[in-house]
């Protein structure tokens, strides 16, 4: 079938092993449920229904498909633009700097596949399987992500920019400097989830869950956090401008040097977290839990940087000063265990 002219023909559920696809047009042909173990598509043209498709050592050269069940899948003159590799087992695959810009690949199986450089712009991953994935800068960018399981992958440098995350499994990855600003994070699970450097500007994080996570040096001005879970997690030297914090746990958080300028906290728990030279001018403190707290050269910003500390909970605070409870107490602080 060499140079023969397939487009738009039903191929669905084929048997195509071993078969000689060199320069055919497959332009738009249905290959759900096809077995291409050993079929050559050298400089084939693809843009294709792949669903469950089997792809074993496919011979794609100077065009598409190698090997995509533990081999290998390079895009330079295949067009898969609009492909569905929906429920594809693409486990291990080598998809290094391919263009899956737009493609579905819904439920499918992308574990500890080579991903890196990959663009997957505005793709659907919905429910995918990316655990343990290479996708060190790959482009993700208004993709649809939500309900993906990306333990322990690595996303270092991935560009997940107004990408959707929503309840996304990113347990144990690595986002270091990503850039995940006006992401939808919403419920996402990101426990121990390497996150330094990264950008979270304008992100919806509501209710996720970030404990023990690393947000060392983070930018997250502007972002959504209210009621997500973030003790024990490491945020010093983040700058959290403007950040919604309303109810959020940042129980025994380390906070040093972070800067809360004009943030809500409103609620919030920071029980025993580590405030040192933190900002908090112009931050909304109401009623927040700050019981334990270390303040040590934060009073400042805290006591005449116009922090709203209405209803806010105080004791055992170092870094505190015994002239600074009837200042607090004057803004509506409150002592229920005394200052000391």
């Amino acid at each position: 079938m060499s140079g023969a002219d397939l487009s738009g023909v039903d191929l669905s559920g084929a048997d195509l092993s071993g078969a000689d696809l060199t320069e055919t047009n497959l332009y738009g042909a249905d290959l759900r449920g096809a077995y291409l173990t050993k079929t050559n598509l050298t400089l084939g043209q693809l843009l294709l229904n792949l669903t469950n498709l089997f792809l074993g050592l496919i011979d794609a050269c100077c065009g598409a498909i190698k090997g995509t069940n533990r081999g290998i899948l390079y895009q330079r003159k295949v067009y898969t633009t609009v492909a569905d590799f929906s429920r594809a087992n693409l486990s291990r695959a080598n998809l290094c700097r391919t263009n899956l810009s737009r493609v579905k690949l819904t439920q499918a199986n992308l574990s500890e596949a080579n991903l890196i450089s990959t663009n997957f712009n505005l793709a659907d991953l919905s429910l995918v399987n990316l655990s343990g994935a290479d996708l060190f800068m790959a482009n993700l960018s208004q993709a649809n992500i939500n309900l993906v399981n990306l333990t322990e992958a690595n996303l270092r440098e991935a560009n997940l920019s107004r990408a959707k995350l929503r309840g996304a499994n990113l347990e144990r990855a690595n986002l270091n400097y990503a850039d995940l600003s006006n992401t939808d994070l919403r419920e996402a699970n990101l426990t121990r989830t390497n996150l330094i450097g990264v950008k979270l500007s304008k992100a919806n994080l509501s209710y996720a869950e970030l404990s023990s996570a690393d947000l060392s040096n983070a930018q997250i001005r502007g972002a959504n956090l209210s009621g997500a879970i973030l003790s024990d997690a490491d945020l010093s030297s983040a700058d959290l401008s403007g950040t919604n914090l309303s109810r959020a746990d940042l129980s025994n958080a380390n906070l040093r040097k972070c800067y809360f300028r004009l943030a809500n906290l409103s609620q919030a728990n920071l029980h025993r977290a580590d405030l040192t030279e933190a900002n908090l001018r112009g931050s909304d403190l109401r009623r927040a839990d700050l019981r334990g707290s270390d303040l040590t050269l934060a009073r400042q910003s805290l006591i005449s940087g116009n922090a709203n500390v209405k209803g806010a909970k105080f004791a055992w605070n170092r870094g505190l000063c015994p002239g600074d409870e009837s200042r607090l107490r004057k803004f509506g602080a409150l002592f229920p265990h005394g200052f000391w």
